[in-house]
């Protein structure tokens, strides 16, 4: 956290970067969501039915509420946001889609908006970045939830 969100606590001071490059910038993290959205629907329809799979089942909502707030940012800014039209589910593949390999992509993905986060957006711009953070650090608890019951029911299998 900055000096000027300490000092100022809401509202924003200084100069914030335009909305053409916020669209810009913005538009750049909503095609990984998306592969990232398919990847999750991948292995979720490969898992079987723990309780893990279940609260990740739940968190799937959110994950498209981000892809929608991100998208909304570009729209308000006046541009076009990227859709994912051109992905197709299917091309996700169940043998693609490990947990460890969407754990991994999503980790990368939270790096690349928590960098995000230290450039001057508007106010606005800088919230949604931060739930879009927190909610995929969530969803990487959850994922590892279900990497250790997979880890755990190996263990088992084997004795």
């Amino acid at each position: 956290m900055g000096l000027k969100e300490l000092v100022l606590q809401k509202g924003w001071a200084g100069k914030t970067i335009s909305r053409a490059e916020t669209a810009e910038r913005v538009n750049e993290l909503i095609r990984p969501l998306i592969d990232l959205m398919h990847l999750y629907n991948g292995s979720l329809s490969a898992s079987g039915s723990n309780s893990g799979v279940s609260d990740m089942q739940r968190a799937m909502p959110v994950l498209r509420a981000d892809i929608g707030k991100l998208t909304e940012t570009v729209h308000s800014c006046g541009a076009v946001a990227y859709s994912g039209t051109d992905l197709s589910a299917s091309s996700y593949s169940v043998e693609e889609s490990h947990w460890t390999a969407v754990l991994e992509r999503e980790i990368a993905y939270a790096s690349v908006v928590s960098d995000e986060k230290a450039i001057e957006h508007q106010m606005r711009t800088r919230a949604i970045l931060a739930n879009v953070v927190a909610n995929s650090d969530h969803r990487q608890e959850l994922v590892n939830q279900i990497l250790k019951g997979e880890m755990t029911k190996d263990v088992t299998a084997r004795r």
